[in-house]
């Protein structure tokens, strides 16, 4: 069954303000928050990994409603334990989401060792995991939990996790990028040189994406803040919006499912 355009209103929504966002804990924070409406779940986790080695970067990692304590142990010790990794899929080449139970029934689950040593004490016993890719590897793993009280994920919610996942990833690593310097990413420039924007106001819209003021941009790019003020008008005549947010979801090719 297709989701109902209210989901697709919400998950339009949420793709808008995720892409604003330019730090990455208020990202992660901001998109479980409003992804409530859609999935409820009590906590969330996200792993951040080094996308060449593929270890975990315990500084940048983050939690939602959890213990910090329970990421660390999870990485020191139990990850090798979960369910999706005894049983031998390659979670960092699957491209969708994964529940515990689809690889495990719930009942085989509740006696392993991950289970009573690990999610129990954190009042877990439903995931949804997925993984966060960058251009070189896997940059993130996330995992959403329910209590053994509350319902499995359904495949409803997983389809909303799985249109969201891309732009997800896509967020955070043109966060990453801001942070590395680069001030334009290849997809997102390649994006603003088809609908005629200068290179400075390329560079603007970029910045704009990202969440930055308008003196922030002027601070960053060397200019007076009227001076951003002007492009920015003739960014916005050009690309037929009237809000910075219209801005960020035209350049991505966002449109409302009729």
């Amino acid at each position: 069954m297709p989701l109902p355009a209210r989901d697709y209103k919400k998950i339009l929504e949420i793709i808008e303000v995720i892409y604003s966002i330019p730090n990455r804990t208020l990202l992660f924070q901001t998109y479980c928050k409003e992804l409530q409406t859609l999935v409820r779940f009590p906590s969330a986790a996200l792993i951040a990994s080094d996308p060449t080695s593929g270890n975990f970067l315990l500084q940048d990692s983050q939690v939602f409603n959890t213990p910090m304590d329970g990421l660390m142990l999870f990485c020191l010790y139990y990850w090798p334990l979960q369910p999706l990794v005894t049983s031998g899929v390659d979670v960092t080449q699957n491209f969708t989401s994964m529940r515990i139970t689809d690889v495990i029934s719930a009942s085989r689950h509740s006696s392993t060792e991950y289970c009573r040593d690990f999610q129990v004490p954190l009042h877990i016993f439903y995931e949804l995991n997925m993984t966060l890719k960058s251009r070189t590897g896997t940059m993130a793993g996330i995992g959403m939990h329910r209590s053994r009280t509350d319902r499995d994920f359904t495949d409803r919610e997983k389809e909303i996790i799985d249109i969201l996942l891309p732009h997800l990833s896509r967020a955070l690593g043109n966060i990453d990028d801001i942070l590395k310097g680069q001030v334009l990413t290849p997809s997102i420039k390649s994006r603003l040189e088809r609908v005629s924007l200068s290179i400075r106001q390329q560079e603007i819209a970029f910045l704009v994406m990202q969440g930055f003021s308008n003196r922030e941009i002027a601070r960053r790019l060397y200019i007076s803040e009227q001076t951003v003020k002007d492009h920015l008008v003739a960014i916005f005549e050009t690309m037929k919006v009237r809000r910075r947010g219209e801005l960020t979801a035209r350049i991505l090719g966002i449109t409302t499912p009729a």
